[in-house]
């Protein structure tokens, strides 16, 4: 059996990490001007919005940035559920049972789980 040497690829730089905790920071913000739009972040700032990503990816790329932060800014407050189906053994039933719930509040980012 042949193996390769395979190598990871490169650090993000040390200002990458600084837009993604300033876009964590400035959430409540974001999600008041661009309420569910993919959102570029780079030096701090917003530099390309839209509801469609490859329209940000365009933007950013004609600009010839890398590296940069790109996020979804969801809006409101959302909630998934997750069905399984189950059949009971004496009614031979197929009954959808919501087993988890996740809500989530935007402006805050504040997640719940519950089961």
């Amino acid at each position: 059996m042949h193996t390769q040497n395979l190598s990871l690829p490169p650090r993000p730089p040390h200002r990458y990490w600084q837009d993604s905790e300033w876009a964590r920071q400035n959430i409540q913000t974001l999600t008041e001007k661009y309420p569910d739009e993919w959102v570029a972040v780079f030096g701090q700032q917003v530099i390309a919005h839209h509801a469609d990503l490859d329209q940000v990816m365009s933007a950013t790329q004609a600009k010839g940035l890398a590296s940069l932060v790109i996020k979804f800014i969801e809006s409101g407050i959302r909630v998934y559920a997750h069905q399984e189906r189950f059949s009971n053994k004496t009614s031979c039933l197929n009954i959808p049972v919501i087993k988890s719930v996740k809500f989530i509040d935007d402006p805050r980012l504040r997640r719940e789980e519950i089961y």
